[in-house]
């Protein structure tokens, strides 16, 4: 077998040299890879429905406060009415001269060609609150409230006082005092001459008078 000269193997060499080369060069001409997709960040939640307050609720009604003033002239327990307005009316003492306002009480029509329910029970007559009730304690035994001669009116000669009407002196020139009356005998005369049970007071000069269920309330 021939064996190669020098100057061929040589000439090998360098074309197995120049492979190797053009390998490497071939390797960096490659493109390059580009990075992965940016993430997005996650939904952003939502809150909850914003919660709303229950409704706010009425008071109860203050003694009649809210109920207009019947007009004039009140109506009478079971007169007749048709389907009027529930109102509010004077009843028990007049303390205008001790406090502001007076006591009242609810009247209330039961419909068409109905009647006025304006109760005389206990607790119906409302004073008002800034009232001092020391002056109306029921005493035991009750004393009997003074006779009168009549004021030449449609009570004349009647021996029962009249409230509103009949003068008096309280004891120690105090403007509330005196009480006297009964619930069980007429006592006194109410402002339509009517005999009435009941109990009487002296204030600032004058008796002031209420039946037994539309007095003021004991302390």
């Amino acid at each position: 077998m021939t064996r190669p000269t020098f100057a061929a193997a040589a000439g090998i060499g360098v074309a197995i040299a120049f492979g190797f080369i053009g390998f490497g060069c071939s390797s960096s001409s490659s493109s390059s890879g580009t990075g992965g997709a940016t993430g997005s960040g996650g939904t952003t939640g939502t809150g909850g429905h914003v919660g709303t307050g229950g409704a706010t609720g009425t008071g109860g009604a203050d003694a009649g406060a809210a109920l207009p003033v019947c007009t004039s002239p009140a109506p009478g327990d079971g007169t007749a009415c048709n389907s009027d307005p529930s109102c509010t009316k004077n009843c028990g003492l007049n303390t205008s001269t001790l406090v502001t306002g007076r006591a009242m009480k609810a009247c209330t029509c039961s419909g068409p060609s109905g009647t006025w329910s304006c109760p005389s029970t206990n607790g119906a007559c409302v004073y008002p609150a800034a009232l001092d009730l020391a002056c109306f304690h029921i005493p035991s035994p009750v004393p009997a409230c003074p006779s009168q001669a009549g004021d030449g009116g449609a009570d004349a000669g009647s021996p029962l006082i009249k409230s509103g009407g009949t003068s008096c002196v309280p004891p120690n020139s105090e403007v509330c005092g005196n009480l006297c009356g009964s619930a069980s005998a007429n006592t006194y005369l109410d402002g339509s001459n009517n005999p009435k049970m009941g109990y009487c007071v002296c204030i600032n000069g004058v008796y002031q008078c209420a039946s037994v269920n539309e007095w003021p309330p004991q302390q």
